[in-house]
């Protein structure tokens, strides 16, 4: 049973409404955008639009096609739409944001906490000049590309060092179920790193991650993707459930794979702490 506190001095369709606008105002998105970049080793992006011709569509639309702009996989993107930019102009003087005109759009490349990294007005009148010069923004800010082996034998090193097992999750930079295992794994990190040192893969931001994943597993199973191994590299469990991969697990079987994951591998978490880490999972 889970009980809600709520106000009865409003009508719930108003608290409905205002929880909704609250969940999509731009500072929410921003906030969320740079969380999960941030715990999955890419950055924010953010493109505002300055109307809605044409050739703005096209410019933004340039820069979130992986083959125009292989780079943008590099990034977490959002758009900001002119409504949008309209409605949360406080938040966007505020914070520094540009405010592009009819035939612009702003390109803003967004740290951990939101504040601004590197930021570019572009003109869209020659879509093929200004989609140039967007990737060229997000080429000088990208995070520098990891190498999956060298992840591996760090962890290797830090799991013998500290006596912990590695735990592996391969993922991928468009998979919602990938971002949200990083997320819960960074909001337990307490408790769960002092059994693990993660190693979290990104497939094709990182390099050569097939070729470490293929170590453990030989057909792919579905991202997330996820083991358990020793110090010496000895694979004890991994999310092949007897159900198939329990990815980010939600479901009552995925949650009992799960604790079966932990119960095999943890020798410091109690027996408490597992069923807490469990409830947790939604």
């Amino acid at each position: 049973v889970v009980l809600r506190p709520s106000r009865r001095d409003a009508p719930e369709s108003e608290k409905q409404t205002a929880s909704k606008r609250n969940e999509d105002s731009l500072a929410s998105r921003v906030a969320q955008k740079c969380f999960y970049a941030s715990v999955s080793h890419m950055r924010a992006l953010a493109i505002v639009q300055g109307s809605t011709k044409s050739q703005v569509q096209n410019v933004s639309s340039n820069m979130l096609d992986y083959d125009e702009s292989p780079i943008v996989t590099r990034y977490l993107p959002m758009t900001v739409t002119r409504e949008q930019v309209q409605d949360d102009l406080e938040y966007l003087a505020n914070n520094g944001w540009p405010a592009p005109s009819a035939n612009q759009i702003a390109v803003l490349v967004l740290d951990d906490d939101g504040s601004i990294l590197a930021a570019e007005t572009i003109d869209t009148q020659s879509s093929r000049q200004a989609t140039k010069d967007a990737i060229a923004l997000l080429e000088d800010n990208a995070r520098p590309v990891r190498d999956a082996h060298a992840l591996l034998a760090d962890a290797k090193a830090k799991a013998a060092s500290e006596g912990k097992r590695i735990w592996l999750v391969a993922g991928g930079p468009r998979c919602g179920p990938c971002f949200r295992l990083s997320a819960w794994i960074h909001e337990h990190r307490e408790i769960l790193e002092n059994d693990y040192v993660f190693v979290k893969l990104m497939g094709s931001l990182d390099n050569n991650v097939r070729a470490v994943v293929e170590q453990f597993q030989s057909k792919p199973s579905g991202i997330p993707w996820h083991t358990i191994i020793d110090a010496d590299g000895s694979q004890l469990i991994n999310s092949n459930s007897p159900l198939g991969n329990i990815g980010m697990p939600s479901s009552v079987e995925g949650k009992r794979h799960m604790r079966r994951m932990l119960e095999a591998t943890a020798r410091r978490i109690s027996e408490d702490e597992i069923d807490a880490l469990i409830d947790s999972l939604p």
